[in-house]
């Protein structure tokens, strides 16, 4: 829009802006605006206002900057974006391709200069003028407060986009909002509002502070109830606790008697220990002086045990003596018996080795004559052969030419059959190779089902779901589109996810009503699965045909439609173009990007993607305006894993030719094996003939080595003849030398024993005496030991004594230790004698003491056991009911307060707010009516069940 100045209509006023600008009051109110002018403000250059001091219209066709003027009044007044409703930077409303913007308002002041507020608007800050001073935000809205300018109240500033927001208002923020409209001012009596104002803004203000009031007496009044029902339970339970208290002291005074008793008890049980540990220390003192007089009499006896104890040493000495003599006379005659079974067992190995000659000799003769007839027999069998061997040699040499011959062949078959082995695994290896490319290639299945899992676990177990249970419906239910979408050429899966939306992609595909309706709530409602189903149309994919040829616009760059691009099950497909027009959106290059705008005049396409962005045109409804709106597309998320069908129809080709090519080597193979098999039976019947030949001409041979083998023992053996009569003679030489020898041992072992008899003989005559002095011994040692147990049991009579008397003592101490502390005396001091003389008017035995024990506790029993906290409570509570009365008292007096100054704040705010309903409603039915409608403005009370004051809220109808 270019400049231009907007002057007053006749239909407003005729009021010339000079005079307004003289102060002169004209009909304006204070804060009135008299002047606007905009620059470079969203779709106005330069425009000026000069606004009426009444009723102001501004009429115009759509787009034509009206709204803009209410968007200048509000930034300019210090409003924000949010109050307008449109942008959310104040910065969008510089006009475009402009770097800034402002707005000047007068504003009318009766009193002396107008305001004028201007605000200059650039990219990075916004700058404030009043009357070309510069200020900041705050002074002009504080300036705008003065006046009592509110652009964010919708009761007094209504843009066009905030027109729902106040049809949203509740009778009770309509209230507010009217308040602080026309708080200050009053109506005249002829209807009119004044051109002054009355006084500061107090209405809202007497509004607010009767909410706070309300709020506040409201807690108090809650809180005071809670304290009177918390000070009667109190007193309730302190009423209770009486009773306690007094049962409690009743028993403490028995358990204090009870303690005293318990005390002189204690030093009883002390001085009976005392007593005790005197006797037993008597008793010591007595069986000293018994030990004493029986070790005196023990001595004699000592001296006798020491002589019968020397004599028995003497002769154990001599026996000792004796006894090593006598093992040393029959150690010797051990030896000598020794070397007499020698000499004996020496004879016998003489005669055994002689026999042992003569058996030879003999074994030797028979193997002579076993040999000789095994010759006899071998020469024979050497005559009785048939066949000549000179006549074997020819026939086996033609036996090994014909084997070396089918060896050789043999050789060259599996030479061969290696070669075709080779062949058919390096086929085999070539044929697995090209299958796992196919089935990697092919296998995008799993990898988008395990996207799927990770973008949508619901969608995914929906999947599992399906497959599992896929009988139970009429007719196919297709698993989620991102699934079922096969992008030829991996490079294009950007254009169709840039088309397709994501819950889309993840949406199953039916084709069939009730199969829709039942699958969406076994999985919705039924298993909580958040999934996408949509249906497809009944409309045949025939009927989904391209507008155009694509071959009308390659000159444009363009070369498939989006369909083109991708396979899909034929509901699928047919879902996709009805929903997002596959068939119609074309598919362009770098050509089609660079040229962009001639594209947008000279094809009839709303939609179309480039080599890298996507561009959609559309139509403004007023000016007819075509608007581009291009973004980038982003990388292939969910398609970027598709089959390549050319490379697949390739790789199926290669594959078909290997496996024809497999099938030939194999064929080829079996025939090698076979003609293997038939050389191998023939090289084996030839083998067996040369070995039966081989056999033949080796019988004779071996039968010429033994025979020649055998006569050779023979000799040998007959050399080896030995002289049986020259043996016998030097083995009768030996048995003579070992015969004497022997004779001269026994000589010496008979000696040697009559001399071993001798020491035993002397042995057994000491052994005698040493009897007699081993019991003259014992008798003593009888005597001493019975003297010695007396001893012994006088001195165990002392040590239990000592340890009975210990016992005593520690146990008196103890005693006495306890008897102190719970006396309170310190260990250091004696029993006083004030104590002493209470504790002698107390019973003088544990057992008369332990039945006034018993007779104190019997009777403290008896009554009510009450813990001691009882009591702390029952003083502790005295003391917060005290605090509680008080408080009490005091919330009593701040409720009384905040109920009279309720009352004197409804006093000055209720009369004066009803005047101004009444006289806006009186207006409101007055344009109503000449609109030749009905309405009012009316203000709705009730009464308050805390503070019995009113609520008022106002009602448009």
């Amino acid at each position: 829009m270019g400049s231009s100045k907007i002057k007053q209509g006749t239909f407003l006023t005729k009021q010339k802006i000079g005079n307004v600008r003289n102060n002169e009051n004209n009909g304006y109110q204070k804060g009135s605006i008299v002047r606007l002018k905009l620059e470079n403000f969203l779709t106005y250059d330069s425009v000026e206002l000069s606004p009426g001091p009444h009723l102001n219209l501004i009429i115009g066709p759509n787009g034509t900057g009206k709204s803009t003027i209410v968007c200048a009044i509000c930034l300019g007044l210090g409003g924000k974006t949010s109050v307008i409703g449109r942008a959310n930077h104040v910065v969008d409303y510089i006009k475009h391709g402009c770097n800034k913007a402002s707005t000047t308002i007068e504003l009318f002041n009766p009193d002396g200069r107008n305001w004028v507020i201007t605000r200059e608007i650039t990219e990075n800050n916004s700058t404030w003028k009043i009357n070309d001073a510069s200020v900041s935000l705050k002074d002009v809205e504080n300036l705008v407060m003065e006046l009592n300018i509110q652009v964010g109240n919708l009761c007094q500033f209504l843009p066009q986009d905030r027109v729902a927001d106040f049809v949203r208002m509740n009778k009770h923020e309509m209230l507010e909002n009217t308040e602080k409209a026309l708080d200050g001012f009053q109506p005249a009596r002829n209807g009119r509002v004044k051109a002054k104002k009355v006084g500061p803004p107090v209405m809202h203000e007497y509004h607010c502070q009767l909410k706070e009031l309300r709020v506040q007496t409201r807690t108090v009044e809650t809180s005071f109830k809670n304290t009177k029902e918390y000070l009667e339970n109190e007193k309730q339970k302190i009423g209770r606790l009486e009773d306690d208290v007094k049962y409690f002291q009743e028993r403490q005074r028995h358990l204090e008697r009870i303690e005293i008793l318990n005390k002189k008890r204690c030093w009883i049980e002390y001085e009976e220990v005392r007593q005790q540990y005197v006797q037993e220390k008597e008793k010591k003192d007595v069986l000293n002086k018994k030990i004493k007089y029986l070790r005196d009499k023990n001595t004699p006896l000592e001296k006798k045990l020491s002589d019968a104890s020397g004599k028995v040493q003497e002769l154990d000495s001599g026996i000792t003596i004796l006894s090593q003599e006598a093992r040393e006379y029959g150690q010797k005659v051990v030896n000598r018996t020794k070397q007499f079974e020698e000499y004996g067992e020496k004879i016998q190995e003489v005669v055994e080795e002689f026999n042992l000659k003569k058996q030879t000799e003999e074994d030797r003769k028979q193997r002579i004559y076993m040999w000789k007839q095994q010759l006899e027999g071998l020469e024979n069998e050497l005559e009785s052969l048939s066949v000549d061997h000179q006549d074997v040699f020819p026939l086996l040499s033609e036996v090994s030419k014909e084997i070396a011959e089918v060896s050789r062949k043999i050789y060259t078959i599996g030479s061969e059959k290696e070669n075709v082995k080779t062949s058919i695994e390096a086929n085999e290896n070539r044929i697995k190779g090209t299958e796992r490319h196919l089935n990697k290639i092919k296998d995008v299945g799993c990898q988008r089902l395990e996207m799927l899992r990770r973008k949508n676990k619901s969608a995914y177990d929906a999947v599992i779901w399906l497959r599992e249970n896929e009988q139970k419906y009429k007719k196919k239910i297709y698993e989620p589109i991102m699934l079922q979408i096969n992008v030829k050429n991996p490079e294009w899966a950007k254009y169709v996810e840039a088309q397709i939306p994501f819950n889309d992609m993840i949406a199953f595909v039916c084709e069939d009503e009730e199969d829709l309706e039942s699958f969406m709530k076994t999985l919705r409602d039924e298993q909580n699965l958040k999934i996408n189903v949509v249906m497809a149309p009944k409309t045949s994919l025939d009927s989904f045909k391209p507008p155009f040829s694509i071959a009308n616009f390659k000159k444009f760059g363009f070369h498939h439609y989006l369909q083109d691009l991708f396979e899909a099950p034929n509901a699928v497909m047919r879902y996709l173009c009805h929903m997002h027009h596959v068939h119609c959106v074309p598919v362009g290059n770098k050509f089609t990007k660079d040229n962009v705008e001639c594209i947008i005049n000279q094809t009839p396409f709303k939609r179309f993607f480039t080599e890298n962005h996507l561009y959609s045109v559309r139509k403004s409804r007023y000016t007819n305006q075509l608007s581009t709106i291009s973004s980038e597309m982003r990388k292939a998320d969910l398609l970027a894993l598709s089959v390549d069908t050319t490379q697949v129809h390739h790789l199926s080709e290669k594959l078909q030719i290997f496996q024809e090519e497999l099938k030939l080597w194999k064929a080829k193979h079996f025939e090698y094996e076979q003609e293997e098999k038939q050389l191998n039976v023939k090289q084996e019947e030839l083998r067996r003939k040369k070995k039966n030949l081989t056999t033949v001409r080796d019988n004779r041979n071996s039968l010429i080595a033994k025979i020649a083998l055998k006569k050779e023992n023979i000799q040998r053996v007959e050399r080896e003849a030995i002289d049986l009569t020259d043996a016998k003679k030097k083995v009768t030489e030996k048995i003579l030398l070992f015969a004497k020898k022997k004779s001269q041992i026994l000589q010496e072992r008979t000696k040697l024993i009559e001399n071993c008899l001798e020491s035993h003989k002397k042995k057994v005559k000491l052994a005698l005496f040493h009897a007699e002095a081993v019991t003259n011994k014992l008798e003593a040692e009888r005597e001493i030991f019975e003297a010695s147990t007396t001893i012994q049991e006088a001195e165990q009579q002392l040590e239990q004594v000592k340890e009975v008397m210990d016992n005593k003592k520690n146990e008196a101490h103890n005693l006495l230790d306890i008897a102190k502390k719970i006396t309170g005396i310190h260990p250091n001091e004696e029993l006083p004698e004030d104590l002493k003389k209470f504790f002698a008017q107390l019973p003088q035995t544990v057992d008369e003491i332990d039945n006034e024990i018993h007779k104190e506790q019997a009777k403290a029993d008896c009554l009510l056991q009450t813990d001691e906290s009882v009591v702390q409570e029952y003083k502790q509570k005295k003391q917060e009911i005290k605090k509680i009365e008080k408080e009490f008292c005091n919330k009593m007096q701040h409720l009384e307060q905040l109920k009279k100054k309720i009352e004197e704040i409804k006093q000055l705010w209720l009369p004066c707010l009803e005047e101004l309903i009444s006289h806006i409603n009186m207006k409101f039915r007055k344009y109503f009516a000449a609109l030749g409608c009905a309405g009012e403005v009316t203000l709705s009370t009730s009464e308050n069940p805390l503070t019995n004051q009113k609520r008022a809220a106002v009602w448009y109808s």
